[in-house]
């Protein structure tokens, strides 16, 4: 592994991707987030794979995040080491933000 990515540089990326800086696309030939009713859902946004853990069609966590750089990192590593999951780090406008661009994918 290249090294770890710190919660509140995931928490970054996910800010870019609502900015639409980065490009989102569902990853390979995944269903619709509305058709998940537990487990993980990826997708992908520019050069990062972002895996969430879904319940109920609505995000519940960060899983993992992987960079094209090899950085990575999880929902253990993250409460481990940083002691918070990226989401965390959103504000309640940016989680609604979010889960809707999400959806329309």
């Amino acid at each position: 592994m290249a090294g770890h990515l710190a919660a509140a540089e995931a928490a970054a990326l996910i800010r870019e991707l609502l900015a639409g800086t980065r490009a989102l696309r569902r990853a390979g030939t995944g269903r619709p987030l509305v058709s998940v009713a537990v487990g993980e859902w990826a997708v992908e946004a520019g050069d990062a794979t972002l895996v969430f853990f879904v319940d109920s069609a609505s995000i519940d966590h960060v899983a993992r995040i992987r960079l094209s750089d090899g950085r990575e990192a999880g929902f253990a590593d993250w409460l481990s080491r940083d002691g918070r999951n990226p989401l965390e780090f959103l504000d309640d406008g940016e989680l609604v933000e979010l889960e809707q661009r999400l959806h329309e994918l």
